[in-house]
């Protein structure tokens, strides 16, 4: 379906003088032009003389940024389905090669309305997609073209016409939730399979005292599990702006991530896929912060040691390389989702699933969902190459190894 596009062009100009002028303007929409909530606005910044002048270009809405562009043609999408009615400034500012910048900022108004006579485009995300039950889940309308009506199927049952329903999940289960969105001019319905999991998937999960769930940068809200002494997430985290799997992520205020196939809903059920710099938000100190919440930390090789001798590895083999710990690989993996029949017993509540990979040659393509499931320690093994951990759908050991840095794959959080 037609989604209907408003062309924003920030012209940003380099002047070969001594001075080295770099002056950036904003030149549509005009200042104050009224847009209807809906549209995808695409900004896009270009240089009056060579693009190769302009090595970066920031996107900012309502002083928060949302995109950073180092390659020419630079653009960024501005989704405005979900903003509110009113005015927003747009802003855009440009880095040249000598270390100049130059910014330019408009308001325009977002009014409500049908965009173009087209049907919507659904689209929609939930608070929290696993817990214990019962799981109480707010759902949100995201979708484009300003639907007037909804149509919510819960996967066990139970359905809504509400636009921003309130769920209750009772039983412990895998649920695929549909959304159907309506308008004058047609609909549209989006599926999203095993998008909820309610219950620990077969194990008993165990909260962390006083921190049942943790909530990132973004607002996304995470479970987490008590192992021994350690208070985890439970799920993989999933912060960030989404970039294509071809592109590198960037030493930039932005964090970035990838989807598996490059498909946001993949996001949202495994979480996001990260090359190691950006989680260590370059650097290289074990057990730093990086892209985890406030008061959490990327967990280093020796963290996951621990957790695996409390699970019952000898220190022997949490000290070994290669695959260890046999039968701990299915205490940790999920009841559900993985290849052949290959699922766990997930009796730790830890709930890995098999998210793949993103590789770090070869074109960034994705590769091995629903086969493995791999997560980043905070501990470098050399310059380029780094520990992390991982499970298989063939077998119930857990693998200690090294993968290049460039790599994206998930990511799990541990409270200080």
């Amino acid at each position: 379906m037609a989604l209907s596009l408003l062309l924003v062009m920030a012209s940003c100009v380099k002047e070969n003088t001594t001075t080295q002028v770099n002056t950036c303007k904003i030149t549509s929409p005009k200042l104050g032009q009224e847009i209807v909530k809906g549209e995808v606005v695409i900004i896009s910044a270009e240089t009056e003389t060579l693009s190769s002048n302009i090595v970066e270009v920031r996107f900012f809405i309502d002083g928060i940024g949302k995109s950073s562009v180092v390659n020419f043609p630079f653009t960024y999408e501005w989704i405005t389905s979900s903003e509110t009615l009113g005015n927003h400034t747009l802003k855009a500012t440009s880095f040249d090669n000598s270390g100049v910048t130059s910014s330019d900022e408009i308001t325009v108004k977002l009014v409500d309305g049908v965009v173009g006579g087209d049907a919507p485009v659904t689209f929609f995300s939930a608070n929290i997609v696993s817990g214990s039950t019962p799981l109480i889940v707010t759902f949100t309308d995201q979708s484009f073209n300003s639907p007037t009506s909804w149509l919510w199927d819960f996967g066990e049952g139970n359905s809504s016409t509400e636009q921003n329903p309130i769920h209750t999940y009772n039983l412990d289960g895998s649920y695929t939730v549909s959304l159907i969105a309506t308008n004058s001019h047609g609909s549209d319905t989006l599926t999203k399979s095993d998008y909820i999991i309610a219950g620990s998937g077969g194990g008993n999960s165990n909260p962390c005292p006083g921190m049942p769930t943790v909530t990132d940068a973004d607002g996304n809200t995470y479970n987490t599990v008590l192992l021994g002494s350690q208070c985890w997430m439970r799920e993989n985290l999933r912060v960030g702006i989404q970039i294509n799997g071809v592109d590198e992520m960037t030493d930039n205020t932005i964090i970035e991530k990838y989807c598996y196939n490059d498909d946001l809903a993949n996001c949202e059920k495994y979480g996001g896929l990260y090359q190691w710099d950006e989680i260590m938000h370059y650097t290289e100190q074990e057990g730093v912060q990086g892209i985890c919440p406030s008061g959490w930390h990327i967990p280093s090789d020796q963290d996951w040691k621990y957790m695996e001798m409390h699970l019952g590895m000898s220190q022997a083999e949490a000290d070994a390389s290669d695959w260890r710990g046999e039968g701990i690989g299915t205490m940790l993996k999920t009841t559900f989702g993985w290849l052949n029949e290959g699922n766990g017993t997930n009796t730790t509540g830890f709930s890995i699933l098999p998210s793949g990979y993103r590789a770090a040659e070869g074109g960034g393509g994705f590769a091995k969902v629903e086969e493995n499931g791999y997560i980043w320690t905070s501990t470098p093994f050399n310059d380029v190459q780094k520990w992390y951990r991982e499970v298989n759908h063939y077998g119930g050991m857990v693998n200690r190894t090294y993968n290049y840095k460039g790599s994206g794959i998930s990511v799990r959080c541990l409270k200080n």
